[in-house]
């Protein structure tokens, strides 16, 4: 939690991934535009010195999901499996955000 507040993010850039052609030479969906120190306006992901931000890490316990594996050729069970991973993580991305205080500096 935190790592996102290093850069601003102005735009997403899909129209600039089309637009340049990155979309259909390379599959890239989007192009983001940033605001970073010291070149101003860039490309995400363009080496600049980041924003002061506390960033919290918390590891979680392994999670179990209880699946033979062959349960993997099964889109649904899946499906599930993803849902499952994702809204345990999500949950506690939620718990470490509502314990921030200030933006920037945590």
């Amino acid at each position: 939690m935190g790592a996102h507040e290093t850069f601003l993010v102005l735009n997403d850039g899909r129209w600039l991934a089309k637009l340049s052609g990155l979309e259909r030479l390379m599959r890239v969906k989007t192009v983001p535009l940033a605001l970073s120190f010291p070149f101003g306006l860039t490309l995400a992901g363009v080496p600049s010195i980041p924003l002061p931000s506390k960033i919290k890490m918390k590891v979680l316990p392994p999670i179990e999901l209880h699946e033979k594996r062959t349960a993997a050729e099964d889109p649904r069970v899946v499906e599930r499996c993803f849902e499952h991973v994702r809204a345990t993580m999500q949950r506690e991305l939620d718990a470490l955000a509502a314990g921030r205080k200030r933006l920037l500096l945590g």
